[in-house]
C-alpha cells in the first residue's frame, strides 16, 4: 500500500476592500492602489514569536512562563494526570492519552513556585487526607494552600516533583490517585512515583510574561531598552500610568503620547493606512461593541489624518459581510478579511491548494 506523507499548511487569504472613496477637501497626496507592503509584528504588542530575545534572559524555568499550558505524565503509572470532570473533584493520574481536562495552565508565582489550573478553571489544593483535588476557583499569588514548588532534574529538565503545600512531594499510586506524602529523598530513577515527566503543550509571550518573570526593576530596563521600535502597549494597565498594577511596568501612556506628538507624520504620503484592531475573535467579542470601537477609533484617526482606516473584520465570524453596511458611513474606510484554510498536503496538495486560492476562494 502506498504510504503518504501529510504535512499541515497554513494559508491566510487577506482581502482589503475599501468601501468608501470619499474623502476630505483638504487631503495629503498619497500613492495610487494597489499598496504591496509587510506587516511589521512585534510594535504594538510583545510577541515573543516575533522578538524572542526580549524573553532570552530569564534566568530560570523561561519555558514555564505565566499561562504555559503543560501536561504531567505519571513514570510509574505511565498514566497523565487529569482534573475530573474537568474540575471541581480530585485529579488522579490514570489517562493513557492527554486531552482538555489534562491539560494545565501555570501560574507563576515565582521562578520555581507555581499555581495550577485545571479546565473549569480550578486551582490545584490539597483535601483533608492531602489528596490531590481542585475544588476551589478562588486564589492569589499569597494563597500558600494552592502553590507548589517545580523541581527539575538536572540532567533531564522535564522530569520534575512537585512539592506540596503540606511539605512533602506528591506522589502517582497504584490506584490512579494523586497524594501528598512522599519524602524529599529521590534517586529521580523511574521506579520513583513522586517522579512525572512534564510537557509543554502551550505557551503565552506578552508583555505579562516578561514583566512577571523578570520582575519590575529588570522588567523596566528591558522595556525600555529591549524594544528598539516604537512601543505603544494598548492594553487596560495603561489606564493607571504611571504605576500600573503588577507585574506591568510604566512608560506605555507616555509611549502612546509620544504618537501624537509625532503629528508630523499624519501628513506624510508614506502613511498610507492605520487599522485599529487586528482579529478580534468572535467568540469574544460582539458586533455591537466592535463597531462602537471602529466608530472612536476612526474619530480619532481623523483629528490628524485623512489616511485610510483599517477594520479588520471578526476572526470566525459566520458572515464575513457583516461591517460592510456599518464601513460604508466611513469615508476612505477599509475592510480587512482574513480566510485561514488547513489543507492536508498529499503529494502536489500544495499546488491544488494555491489553485483553488487563487480561483476559487477569491471569486468568492
Amino acid at each position: 500500500m502506498e504510504s503518504f506523507s501529510y504535512l499541515l499548511l497554513l494559508f491566510l487569504f487577506s482581502c482589503l476592500s475599501p468601501i468608501s472613496e470619499s474623502i476630505k477637501p483638504t487631503t495629503t497626496r498619497r500613492p495610487p492602489r494597489p499598496v504591496k507592503g509587510v506587516n511589521l509584528g512585534g510594535w504594538l504588542v510583545t510577541e515573543g514569536w516575533i522578538t524572542p530575545n526580549l524573553f532570552d534572559e530569564i534566568p530560570v524555568n523561561k519555558d514555564l512562563l505565566d499561562g504555559t499550558q503543560i501536561h504531567l505524565k505519571s513514570i510509574t503509572q505511565n498514566n497523565f494526570f487529569c482534573a475530573e470532570n474537568g474540575g471541581g473533584s480530585v485529579v488522579n493520574a490514570n489517562r493513557p492519552s492527554a486531552f482538555f481536562w489534562e491539560t494545565f495552565k501555570l501560574w507563576r508565582i515565582t521562578e520555581s513556585t507555581f499555581q495550577f489550573r485545571v479546565f473549569n478553571w480550578q486551582f490545584f489544593g490539597l483535601d483533608d487526607q492531602a489528596r490531590l483535588v481542585a475544588v476551589s476557583t478562588s486564589t492569589d499569588d499569597s494563597d500558600s494552600s494552592k502553590t507548589f514548588e517545580l523541581v527539575r532534574n538536572d540532567d533531564d529538565p522535564n522530569r520534575i516533583r512537585l512539592k506540596a503545600p503540606n511539605g512533602s512531594f506528591l506522589q502517582a499510586n497504584s490506584d490512579g490517585s494523586v497524594t501528598a506524602n512522599h519524602p524529599e529523598d529521590t534517586n529521580w530513577g523511574d521506579d520513583d512515583p513522586s517522579v512525572f515527566l512534564l510537557n509543554v503543550v502551550g505557551q503565552l509571550q506578552g508583555e505579562f510574561q516578561v514583566t512577571n518573570d523578570y520582575g519590575h526593576d529588570k522588567a523596566s530596563s528591558v522595556m525600555t531598552n529591549g524594544i528598539t521600535v516604537v512601543r505603544i502597549q494598548v492594553g487596560w494597565w495603561i489606564m493607571f500610568e504611571p504605576n500600573p498594577p503588577s507585574p506591568f511596568v510604566g512608560g506605555s501612556l507616555q509611549a502612546l503620547d509620544n504618537v501624537v506628538n509625532w503629528a508630523e507624520y499624519a501628513s506624510r504620503s508614506g502613511l498610507y493606512a492605520i487599522e485599529l484592531i487586528n482579529e478580534p475573535l468572535a467568540l469574544g467579542v460582539t458586533l455591537d461593541s466592535l463597531e462602537r470601537y471602529y466608530k472612536a477609533g476612526y474619530n480619532a484617526v481623523r483629528n490628524h489624518t485623512d489616511a485610510y482606516v483599517i477594520m479588520s473584520n471578526r476572526l470566525l465570524t459566520v458572515d464575513p459581510t457583516e461591517l460592510v453596511k456599518f464601513a460604508s458611513g466611513f469615508a476612505r474606510s477599509v475592510i480587512d478579511v482574513h480566510f485561514y484554510n488547513l489543507l492536508g498536503i498529499i503529494k502536489n496538495m500544495m499546488e491544488v491548494g494555491i489553485d483553488w486560492e487563487k480561483k476559487g476562494q477569491v471569486s468568492e
